[in-house]
């Protein structure tokens, strides 16, 4: 059976991206954002480079801007996901700390950490966003 290739997408003026396989190892990046359509393009690319089986993202539950500017962003990612026929999930950040660090209130440096000791390599706060929702997903379906 196919081990499904997920694509995750922590959002936000600076989005971390993480793409988890059981079949390959996991690759990460950031990408800063520019415009509405620069984020779009470049999640297509994403979506075309690494030809995911569905798409992951977490929405903000905490202060009223950061909610109101990332809800336009997770729009963005749910529409490259639409417009590529795939699966798209919006979880909670919580939910995704509690399935991978068994801690629903994990801080940031718990998850970089985690994330840091898993590739073995120094990731950025966003990065480790992105993976752990990878993670937390992948849990959710296995």
């Amino acid at each position: 059976m196919k081990k499904p290739i997920i694509l995750g997408i922590d959002v936000g003026k600076m989005s971390g991206w993480a793409v988890f396989s059981e079949n390959y190892p996991s690759k990460t990046g950031c990408m800063t954002f520019k415009s509405l359509k620069r984020y779009q393009r470049f999640l297509q690319g994403l979506v075309t480079h690494y030809e995911p089986d569905l798409i992951v993202s977490c929405r903000p539950t905490r202060f009223a801007r950061v909610i109101a500017y990332q809800s336009k962003l997770l729009a963005i990612v749910e529409l490259v996901a639409e417009e590529s026929n795939l699966q798209f999930y919006e979880g909670i950040d919580s939910e995704m700390k509690k399935l991978v660090l068994k801690n629903g209130i994990a801080k940031k440096p718990e998850i970089i950490e985690w994330a840091t000791n898993l590739l073995g390599r120094e990731v950025t706060e966003h990065e480790a966003d992105a993976l752990m929702f990878t993670h937390g997903m992948f849990k959710k379906i296995e």
